[in-house]
């Protein structure tokens, strides 16, 4: 039966490519259209969506996990780079600051400023008046 089907659909279909609109919207208008119960077009939306979802089910891509790769592998890479290069920056900084902490605790409390100049650190000391 189905291949009855199948040979009959095939000739409509050659028939339907060689014709005109003239001729199609004549044998569209000679076919009856099928008489169906209130039953079906109540079921009809439901079973729309339930052929949609399958044929989604059944057609999802298959997705390659290389980009994802990448793009993490990428991340990672420039997370080492940065703390390749940041991390003695830090140490400089920490050191800087540790001098400096020092350098403060050895004099009282006349030490006013620490002054930048062309020598290096100065210091600008006053009195204790």
């Amino acid at each position: 039966m189905n291949s009855c089907i199948s040979a009959g659909a095939a000739q409509l279909w050659k028939d339907f490519r060689n014709m005109n609109d003239r001729e199609l919207k004549a044998r569209l208008n000679v076919v009856r259209v099928p008489e169906r119960s209130d039953e079906y077009w109540n079921d009809f939306p439901a079973q729309v969506r339930l052929r949609l979802s399958r044929l989604a089910a059944m057609e999802r891509p298959r997705t390659s996990r290389a980009p994802q790769w990448g793009w993490n592998g990428g991340l990672a890479f420039a997370c080492a780079i940065s703390v390749v290069l940041f991390v003695p920056l830090l140490n400089t900084a920490l050191k800087s600051e540790r001098t400096l902490q020092q350098d403060a605790e050895k004099f009282p409390r006349d030490v006013q400023a620490l002054m930048t100049g062309d020598h290096g650190m100065q210091y600008l000391v006053a009195d204790g008046e």
